[in-house]
């Protein structure tokens, strides 16, 4: 009988991430880690992208295109997952 390797995740809830958009990297929150349900099981994330005051974004994102990244200034790591 083979066993599948449960791979342990990078990221989780709450984390803040960068990933590349056009020439340039934007800041998102994780809100969902969605697990391995990607093409060849790739970990899927459903990230959360304020771009504005009326402009929010959430979308998923595969994990190999997202980096760790810093909260933005004067926002806690709680702030945007609701």
């Amino acid at each position: 009988m083979s066993r599948v390797k449960e791979i342990k995740p990078r990221f989780r809830v709450g984390d803040w991430v960068s990933f590349l958009f056009g020439t340039s990297r934007a800041t998102a929150q994780i809100v969902e880690d969605r697990g391995p349900i990607g093409v060849n099981g790739r970990r899927l994330y459903e990230v959360k992208w304020v771009i504005g005051a009326d402009a929010v974004w959430k979308f998923p994102m595969p994990e190999e295109d997202l980096e760790l990244a810093k909260p933005p200034d004067g926002v806690s790591r709680e702030a945007l997952v609701n």
